[in-house]
């Protein structure tokens, strides 16, 4: 399922960025709760490095 989509954003133009999973979720109920998710917090980093990445080439 995750290919018919990737081939469907490609066939449209658009550029598939990835990180290290398929996309990066995080819960928060109050201010600062992310903080304490750094294997969260790591996945947004790799995903924001891979976007600069792209947006260079």
């Amino acid at each position: 399922m995750l290919g018919a989509i990737n081939n469907f954003y490609l066939s449209s133009g658009m550029l598939c960025v990835p990180g290290e999973l398929n996309g990066v979720t995080v819960s928060a109920d109050k201010p600062g709760d992310v903080l304490n998710q750094p294997y969260r917090l790591e996945q947004a980093r790799i995903l924001g490095r891979n976007i600069i990445s792209y947006s260079r080439a």
